[in-house]
């Protein structure tokens, strides 16, 4: 779901260095920031709690009838 630098940054799980160099980039580039905030706001939209359940009704029906 996130492409780095697209819409948001991947850090390894437990690396606080790669971790505090991403915050640190994310300060030093507040429009990068905000592009990638208004990029991941969209995935948000498309991945809401709704929609999915959405997709799993039409899945459902799909398969039932």
């Amino acid at each position: 779901v996130i492409n780095p630098g697209i819409n948001g940054l991947l850090v390894p799980v437990g690396n606080t260095d790669k971790l505090a160099d991403a915050m640190r980039y994310m300060l030093l580039y507040p429009e990068e920031a905000r592009r990638m905030g208004i990029n991941a706001s969209k995935i948000r939209d498309k991945r809401s709690p709704e929609l999915i359940a959405q997709e799993w009704n039409h899945l459902i029906l799909e398969l039932t009838s």
